[in-house]
């Protein structure tokens, strides 16, 4: 006990020495001035029953000398103002000073003398203030203040024999408690604020039971016992009785553990113990009994029972209690595990290294270590983060070495001593944990840092089921082993939440509770796993960094969805949609929030002709990550197909304005929302600057540019020639040609190519007439060249029989014979005899068709207009187009393996399937 008492008694001791020599100074000025009437009126109130409490009341009217006495910090410091100028022409100078600090330590004077849980600078700033009252006034007497500084230097275990008066509690709280002296008295009530907050707000919640959990040594009894001496203190509390019970079997000693033999170890046990404290009847072995009488009592009463280290016991054979508290009532526990239901759970974690060293330095002081509590400031944190900031540790650890044990051979990596220390504050919460919070700390301790949420999850597929892995989360969270820490990602804008064991989870893990071999090598293969698809992405996205087949991930943590999503689109492009959706649920139960779960659910949804899906999906997508560039270039592709050419340019403003502007990519998809919009000067400009740049370096994407910008033109020309305007359609039609006969390096049979380049020509020849021969000569060049270059049209061009009909009496007609001449013969002539039967003959043909060929689609690509079709006799591919479906409406359904009918036709690259059906 007296270690608890002696720094209270310390402080005692010094403030009454600075209360006896200001009350001999006052008097004296009283008595020289033969001053009766010298105190305010609520001084008087306030000492006259501290007086009666102490000497009775038959006394007679006490003089307001006789109440000097009774008279605390609070009172004298008014004292001071009152009589500032008598007491300065006594010597007693800047009395305002004096009365100032006298006021600042007016609360930790009611600690003291309201035996109330000191605060850990109480002690340092009583001290401070008897050395600077000694230094500032060094010409007054104050002697009893000199005496009590100097027989504290050598002797100061005398206080042991003072006692703290009564009457000083005269005013003070009434409220009943058995709360007992707190252990850290010794060294006053260190840090805490914000947790001393979030207790005191769930005490005075609705809540009926509230836990303080944490590790062994966090703090959770000192805690709870400082956040109780504040409701005491607090004029209204809503408490009209605290019961304090402790269930505390074991401590920790510098020489290891020790068993309390008087401990409460029952639940018998503690019923008697609460009843006794209510001084209610004793029920024996009756245990449902006693519970009737407890909760009797918290009806009758506005009870907090609080309940201190109550793992001890088994929580569930106290169900019957903490289920039923009645109103107004309350119970508060200390554990290192929660009851897991009906409570509000609060968890403790460690110390701030600030906090920690403030308690080392105190504690030290204690033992009268003084070299230790002097130490510097560096070597101490040190010292405190190998303990890991644990209150009981540090003190256990200044313990130690104070019955002569080597600091550093107590803190080495392979001390026996700080092992078990550690497992003292740790083994009871470990051996709590279901069998997935296990897995949980296991797979977090073989990572070896923190890990992202996603994660974590995809660590754990396979050991814990997807419905119990969020509940075991939760339960961590709230046993205070696991630590959560916010890494910025990127510019700062967006942030991620990691989990990782908190120091003294992992020390006990990695030394007393080590992981299996095999899961550690699982756990690490899988981390090696997730960064293989990292490198994998970074590289698919540098050839093409707005690849809708490549998961785009912003940061490393999404990667652990990505693998899923990869597989989704490779089933995907495979038809394979069930597994394809598989994939694309265990994404989404890694990385809910990872938007481009929701951008490969949009691709799904358009291939199984969910558009209205594939719409709510994207909008998802972009919910989540409105910066997405490639996001917003997909859906503009769905926009695109979809004819809503007015919110596609708006989605490609968007990506364009978040890569600022300059992409050539983006800005040909916005040159042909222009051209379908009817734009074409516009796309044409645009068409134009990023031809002229550097950016577009590729062949392929100049090509298809090139293409585009020829189609833009091409268009633009149709409109000049809808209204009549053939001078102008013939200047945008010129600019077609050039840009054609310009294009790179290419496959002259690229299909692309050969259909723009037929369209140009037949708009051409549409255009010719006598009136421009220039023009008209232009023309057939510009065709004749193609014929040679690109070969028959696949489809006959219409407008050769108006220009025929046109230059009929010019020298040009005899060239136009001949190019059709050459069209009809390569027409018939490259196709096989089983084909050429099946073309549609001119109206004066009397030729039969051959019978259908039966097959079935055997490949389809995501995202192109074209299929192969397997002859089931021959076994012969032939390409098909969805053009040639003589139901178009059936494309949608034209997925491997569906039965069709189809004949033989030729296109620029051979045989192909034509008037394609689908078979019931």
């Amino acid at each position: 006990m007296s270690s608890q008492i002696t720094t209270r008694l310390t402080c005692f001791a010094i403030l009454s020495a600075i209360e006896v020599d200001l009350r001999q100074l006052i008097s004296h000025v009283a008595t020289d001035t033969a001053t009766e009437k010298f105190l305010p009126s609520d001084v008087r109130a306030n000492a006259e029953p501290r007086r009666i409490a102490h000497i009775g009341n038959g006394q007679g009217k006490p003089s307001d000398i006789d109440l000097l006495d009774y008279m605390d910090f609070a009172d004298l410091a008014k004292l001071l103002g009152t009589l500032r100028n008598e007491l300065e022409n006594r010597g007693l100078n800047d009395t305002g000073w004096l009365a100032k600090r006298l006021v600042d330590l007016t609360p930790g004077r009611n600690r003291i003398c309201h035996s109330r849980p000191l605060e850990v600078d109480d002690m340092p700033q009583f001290m401070d203030l008897a050395k600077d009252t000694l230094s500032k006034y060094a010409m007054l007497d104050f002697s009893a203040l000199r005496e009590t500084i100097e027989r504290l230097r050598q002797e100061p275990t005398y206080v042991l024999g003072m006692s703290i008066p009564n009457f000083w509690s005269i005013g003070v709280a009434t409220l009943q408690h058995n709360l007992p002296a707190p252990e850290f008295d010794d060294t006053g009530f260190v840090g805490r604020k914000q947790d001393r907050k979030v207790v005191d707000t769930y005490l005075r919640s609705s809540n009926p039971v509230v836990t303080i959990v944490g590790e062994g040594g966090a703090g959770k009894t000192a805690l709870a016992m400082r956040c109780l001496y504040d409701l005491v203190d607090r004029d209204k509390s809503p408490f009209d009785l605290i019961v304090w019970v402790s269930l505390k079997t074991r401590t920790l000693t510098a020489g290891g553990i020790q068993t309390i033999n008087t401990a409460i170890s029952t639940t018998a046990g503690l019923i008697d113990s609460i009843n006794t404290e209510l001084a209610a009847p004793t029920t024996g072995t009756n245990i449902g009994a006693g519970f009737e009488s407890i909760l009797e009592y918290m009806r009758e009463f506005k009870v907090l029972l609080a309940i201190d280290n109550l793992e001890t016991l088994q929580a569930e054979k106290l169900r019957e209690l903490y289920t039923n508290v009645p109103s107004g009532s309350k119970i508060l526990i200390t554990s290192r595990v929660g009851l897991g239901e009906v409570e509000v759970r609060y968890a403790l974690g460690s110390l701030t290294p600030t906090d920690s060293a403030i308690l080392f330095r105190s504690f030290a002081r204690f033992l009268n270590r003084r070299k230790l509590a002097g130490a510097d400031e560096k070597l101490i944190l040190r010292y405190c983060d190998r303990l890991h900031n644990n209150p009981l540790l540090i003190k256990w650890f200044i313990s130690a070495i104070s019955d002569g044990h080597d600091p550093q051979k107590l803190l080495a990596p392979q001390s026996r001593s700080l092992d078990q220390a550690i497992k003292f504050c740790f083994e009871n919460l470990y051996r709590s944990l279901s069998d997935d919070q296990r897995k949980i700390v296991e797979v977090l301790s073989c990572a070896g840092r923190p890990l992202a949420e996603p994660e974590v999850r995809y660590l754990l597929q396979g050991r814990v089921k997807e419905d119990a892995l969020q509940w075991s989360l939760n339960m961590l969270h709230q046993s205070s082993m696991l630590r959560t820490e916010i890494e910025m990602l990127g510019s700062g804008v967006d942030a991620v939440s990691k989990l990782g064991l908190t120091d003294i989870a992992s020390h006990y893990v990695a030394k007393l509770a080590r992981p299996r071999n095999d899961m550690y090598d699982d756990v690490q293969k899988r981390l090696r796993d997730l960064h293989a698809v990292e490198q994998d992405e970074s590289v698919r996205r540098s050839a093409y960094r707005y690849d809708p087949f490549v998961v785009h991930c912003s940061n490393r943590y999404e990667h652990v969805a990505a693998r899923d999503l990869s597989r989704a689109i490779s089933e995907i492009r495979d038809h394979r949609f069930d597994k394809a959706k598989q994939h694309v649920d265990r994404a989404r139960s890694l990385a809910p929030d990872f938007s481009e779960i929701e951008r490969v659910s949009a691709m799904l949804s358009q291939e199984l002709g969910e558009n209205y899906a594939a719409d709510l999906h994207y909008k998802a997508a972009l919910e989540s990550n409105p910066s997405s560039v490639v996001t917003l270039y997909t859906y503009s592709y769905f926009l695109l197909r979809s004819d809503r050419y007015d919110e596609g340019l708006s989605v490609i403003d968007k990506a364009l304005m978040l890569v600022g502007g300059n992409d050539a990519i983006l800005s040909t998809r916005r040159a042909i929302f222009l051209v379908r919009l009817g734009r074409y000067e516009d796309a044409s400009k645009l068409y134009n600057i990023v031809l002229k740049g550097t950016a577009v370096q590729y062949a392929k994407w100049r090509l298809t540019t090139t293409l585009e910008s020829a189609e833009c033109f091409r268009r633009w020309a149709e409109t000049f020639s809808s209204h009549d305007d053939r001078t102008a359609a013939r200047e945008k039609l010129t600019m077609a040609i050039k840009l054609l006969s310009a294009l790179p390096d290419h496959n002259s049979r690229d299909p692309r190519i050969v259909k723009i380049v037929w369209k140009v020509v037949n708009d051409c020849l549409y255009l010719t007439h006598p009136d421009d021969m220039v023009w008209s000569s232009f023309v057939l060049d510009w065709t004749e060249k193609c014929v040679k270059e690109y070969g028959r049209p696949e489809d006959k061009l219409r407008s050769i029989y108006s220009a025929i009909r046109s230059l009929e009496k010019t020298t040009l007609h005899s060239r136009l014979i001949a190019i059709q001449a050459t069209f009809d013969v390569e027409y018939t002539q490259s196709m096989p005899p089983s084909a050429a039967s099946n073309q549609k003959s001119p109206p004066e043909s009397t030729s039969v068709p051959a019978e259908r060929i039966i097959g079935k689609v055997v490949r389809r690509k995501p995202g192109v207009p074209f299929v192969f079709v397997q002859d089931n006799s021959t076994k012969i591919e032939y390409f098909a187009h969805r053009n040639d479906m003589i139901v178009p409406n059936e494309w949608n359904k034209c997925y491997p393996h569906a039965v069709v009918e189809f004949d033989l036709g030729t296109n620029s690259k051979g045989v192909c399937a034509i008037n394609i059906k689908l078979r019931s």
